[in-house]
């Protein structure tokens, strides 16, 4: 159940989707509005979908690295961890919202 900012009423979503292409469609078929992290709107199809950004509340989430337990690291992921490490000790400056952990 969700409430909305406006109202004391609380609602139930009138549909729930698992996929980002089945979200796309509903949402350009004018069926609802979502809220998703912007690198997957590109896999929500090609509709005429308008996109804004969520300032308040400001959202926020923790990105992490998944690897294969007990197992060595291709060489190609030592190296990307490598240039992460070596992004992060350089102290460049991020985008707005963005910080390491």
């Amino acid at each position: 159940m969700r409430r909305s900012p406006r109202s004391t009423r609380t609602r139930a979503p009138a549909a729930e989707a698992g996929s980002i292409a089945t979200v796309g469609g509903l949402v350009t078929a004018g069926l609802g509005v979502s809220a998703m992290p912007a690198l997957v709107l590109p896999l929500m199809g090609s509709g005429r979908i308008v996109c804004r950004p969520l300032v308040d509340p400001v959202v926020d989430r923790r990105l992490d690295i998944a690897l294969r337990a007990r197992r060595t690291l291709p060489v190609v992921t030592q190296r990307f961890l490598e240039t992460l490490e070596e992004f992060r000790l350089q102290d460049r400056p991020l985008p707005p919202g963005v910080s390491w952990a």
